[in-house]
């Protein structure tokens, strides 16, 4: 399928090569951060290639095909600038030709323009691929581009935000889904590092040992840092979990323990923060800072 695909747009966009370079870079940048997040390379093809197929559709193109097959069409009508009517379209025409009802799929392309509020990965990889793929060269691309190397949501984030400023400066219509993800996004990195300072604290106020933070925001994508400390007795072992437990339960977060009753190692699994409180025999033991050798420390000064 890849490769009809790959022909049928080199026919489609032979009088619009700029356009096909950019669904090329969008496919180039999505399978690198694919593999490095370890998803579906060959969703994140099909999605890349496919995301802008209906670029070029009339208004009234579009329009049709969004009143035929939506229940919302009014709204998304009334909501959303024909520039970025392509969006809605796309995944209809792409089922039809190509017989792609993978929803993954469907969605990533459905919110490649503006992104949404708690996207999945995949819709993060292909909404910020497609913002910055290696043949756009504006200056924010290159901000975000390197934004990326440290953090998704930070680039998903700052994406967003210079796209609402450019076009509320050019007085163009912005859809609410994107004022919603902004502020989504601005909310999960500053109730992440809220959630960092708070641990921190904790740890530092019963005077655990040889406290490591480590950045993993670039590294993986089901968690941000990851925490590695030393208690000196079962007493302050016991305490650190109980405080840090408690105040994350008031803070309303989903969270798991692992060895809560244990005297040697506990583990608290926040979602976005990993907790890992040794007695200092057995930190040496696991000797988990092998692992991370090449991983960046959060300077903890700056929380």
């Amino acid at each position: 399928m890849k490769e009809q695909i790959i022909q049928d747009l080199k026919e489609l966009y032979q009088d619009k090569p700029d356009r096909l370079g950019h669904i090329f870079g969008v496919l180039e940048q999505a399978k690198k951060l694919g593999k490095k997040y370890d998803l579906d390379i060959k969703k994140i093809e099909l999605i890349a290639l496919l995301h802008d197929y209906t670029k070029y559709y009339s208004k009234k193109q579009n329009e049709k095909i969004i009143k035929e097959h939506y229940d919302n069409a009014n709204y998304i009508l009334k909501n959303y600038n024909e520039n970025i009517l392509h969006a809605f379209s796309a995944p209809i025409v792409i089922q039809e030709k190509y017989g792609i009802t993978d929803d993954e799929i469907l969605q990533a392309i459905m919110h490649h323009t503006v992104g949404k509020p708690n996207m999945s990965l995949l819709e993060k990889v292909i909404f910020i691929s497609d913002y910055t793929e290696p043949n756009r060269s504006y200056e924010s691309c290159k901000e975000v581009r390197e934004i990326l190397k440290e953090s998704i949501d930070k680039a998903v984030y700052t994406a967003i935000n210079d796209s609402i400023n450019l076009f509320e400066e050019k007085n163009h219509h912005i859809p609410k889904i994107a004022y919603e993800a902004r502020d989504y996004y601005k909310r999960k990195l500053e109730d992440s590092m809220d959630k960092l300072k708070m641990i921190i604290d904790n740890l530092d106020t019963l005077n655990l040992k040889d406290i490591y933070v480590y950045d993993m925001k670039d590294r993986s994508p089901f968690y941000d840092y990851f925490i590695i400390s030393s208690a000196t007795s079962n007493r302050q072992l016991n305490a650190a979990t109980r405080n840090i437990t408690k105040d994350l339960k008031d803070d309303d977060s989903k969270l798991t323990v692992e060895g809560k009753n244990s005297d040697s190692w506990v583990l608290i699994d926040t979602g976005d923060i990993i907790i890992n409180v040794f007695k200092e025999e057995n930190r040496e033991y696991y000797n988990l800072e092998k692992m991370f050798i090449d991983i960046p420390k959060v300077n903890q000064k700056n929380l």
